[in-house]
């Protein structure tokens, strides 16, 4: 089982990670099978026709989940505020990190995850799978196959 660390990031450019935790140890609570559905079903939301486009890596598989949640005012009734996020990890063939981004109060007229917050979790986990030298597991862009899921495999047909 992979052992998670907890990193602590400043927003700043370049990239700078300030503090990384040791490793937690932890316990299954979810049978592995069931997980890589859950990952498989995350890949799919980066891919072409997902809400999560914006979250992608190039060269690496990520999987991903954006959510955008309205807020509630002090008289307990929604108001005009939000909160985006996308969390996800990459690479999605063997996850190493793990990432999520929160924006609160989205300006400039959008405020769903998938156009918000996305592009910040692109840039973070693509600046950290670079940084931390991890091998691409993605197809190249230039690429005209075809990728299909199923199951818990992920083939590429003709290869």
């Amino acid at each position: 089982m992979f052992m998670p660390r907890l990193a602590a990031l400043v927003s700043t450019v370049p990239l700078s990670i300030t503090k990384v935790d040791p490793p937690v140890i932890g316990t299954r609570v979810m049978p592995e099978e069931l997980v890589h559905e859950v990952e498989h079903m995350m890949e799919s939301v980066a891919l072409p026709g997902g809400g999560g486009t914006k979250a992608a890596v190039r060269d690496y598989r990520i999987a991903v989940k954006t959510g955008t949640a309205k807020k509630i005012g002090d008289d307990g009734k929604y108001v005009d505020k939000y909160v985006a996020y996308t969390a996800g990890v990459a690479p999605a063939s063997n996850p190493r990190f793990a990432l999520v981004v929160v924006i609160n109060n989205p300006q400039n007229g959008a405020y769903y995850g998938g156009a918000v917050s996305a592009p910040v979790f692109s840039q973070i986990m693509g600046d950290v799978l670079r940084l931390e030298n991890v091998e691409p597991d993605g197809m190249p862009a230039d690429s005209d196959h075809l990728l299909v899921m199923h199951g818990s495999h992920v083939a590429v047909p003709g290869s």
